[in-house]
């Protein structure tokens, strides 16, 4: 637990994805909730084994995703979900409500004993194949307070894989997502290492909170972005099939060792 939370130049902080299948009422082929909280215990169990920080829950197998507010099933199930993962996992579990229901998740990581939410855009506008995403702070940390989570941190992406804005501009969007936001980290990524590094150094320039690359992180070219980034979420490069539930463990090791080598 040394590696968390994660902190800007201190030891590198790795979150390992946990995408859930379908779930419940999602239009595109859901599975029984037993059945999906069986194989998010597995992959729980592979995941710490493997050696990651924290874990990260995320309704990645919906797939269907609304803009901005999940549907209460949704909601509902993910409370279920979250509840048996932080009551199996010994690491800090996160939450991520797809597209971008960051209130939805902070109200599920405050009743299961959730950490940490992502929020995919927390402050400003993006595009994404749900429509154009926008961030709500205000809403969202009013929320946090009322509900008394003050202590659960917001990871904010600012270019990546969720929020999508021009290179130039993801410095400024890093710092409105910690001055207007209250962004405990900020997330970036891009598939091109280079790119992925001039992120990081000019968002670096903007803001003190720790950096993490929020995706395209492989065994490859995971030590080469530590050498700036202060951490990773990592998802497809522990996985047998990209994007979907079934964590390896042995990928789980090989890419640890990669960074402490």
């Amino acid at each position: 637990m040394s590696n968390w939370p994660p902190r800007a130049g201190g030891a590198k902080c790795i979150i390992g994805m946990l995408h859930l299948r379908p779930l419940p009422g999602t239009p595109i082929g859901a599975v029984r909730l037993g059945e999906i909280i069986a194989q998010a215990l597995t992959d729980v169990r592979a995941l710490e084994a493997g050696g990651v920080d924290a874990i990260l829950v995320q309704n990645r197998g919906d797939r269907a995703f609304p803009k901005n507010q999940a549907p209460p099933d949704s909601i509902a199930a993910m409370g279920i979900l979250v509840h048996e993962v932080v009551h199996t996992a010994i690491v800090p579990i996160g939450v991520h409500i797809l597209r971008n229901d960051t209130i939805g998740s902070l109200a599920v990581a405050a009743a299961a004993g959730g950490r940490f939410v992502r929020a995919a855009v927390l402050t400003g506008v993006s595009h994404s194949a749900q429509g154009i995403l926008e961030g709500n702070p205000h809403e969202v940390l009013r929320y946090r307070h009322a509900i008394g989570a003050d202590d659960i941190g917001i990871f904010a992406d600012v270019m990546s894989m969720h929020n999508r804005v021009a290179a130039q501009d993801a410095p400024e969007m890093a710092s409105e997502a910690v001055f207007f936001g209250d962004a405990s980290a900020v997330i970036v990524a891009h598939p091109s290492v280079d790119d992925a590094i001039a992120l990081v150094t000019s968002v670096r320039a903007r803001v003190d909170v720790p950096i993490l690359i929020g995706g395209y992180a492989t065994h490859d070219n995971i030590a080469q972005l530590l050498t700036y980034a202060d951490g990773a979420i990592v998802g497809s490069a522990f996985e047998a099939h990209a994007r979907v539930a079934g964590v390896t463990e042995q990928s789980v090791r090989e890419f640890m060792q990669r960074i402490q080598h």
